[in-house]
């Protein structure tokens, strides 16, 4: 902006900290394919266990799709920060939503 005199003020700007050499994180995309242990009796509960895994803050999509003799899996997309120990630990969250919950396998990560 020019002043009557001809000067130029300039207003504050503040930079993020990425702009300035600092570290900005950022977010990436992860897929998992989510197998379950079969109980004793029965089938488990696909769709109580999808529906529990999508009330995860990160989870995007949490979809049941076919694996083999009947048995299915749990498709989950999340978006989740990169940095060090967020995917185990968004991992260990979902562990945690049933006991029945066996192996968690990676399909894909991008970043955003």
């Amino acid at each position: 902006m020019q002043t009557p005199r001809g000067r130029i003020c300039l207003c504050r700007v503040r930079l993020p900290r990425a702009l300035k050499g600092g570290m900005a994180m950022g977010h990436v995309v992860v897929k998992y394919k989510v197998t379950l242990d079969q109980p004793e009796e029965g089938r488990p509960d696909y769709e109580g266990i999808a529906a529990r895994i999508n009330d995860l803050a990160e989870v995007q999509m949490a979809e049941i799709k076919p694996l083999a003799f009947g048995m299915m899996f749990i498709e989950i997309q999340a978006v989740l920060e990169d940095g060090e120990g967020t995917v185990d630990l968004f991992e260990d969250r979902v562990r945690g939503t049933d006991e029945l919950i066996g192996q968690i396998e990676t399909l894909e990560m991008g970043r955003l």
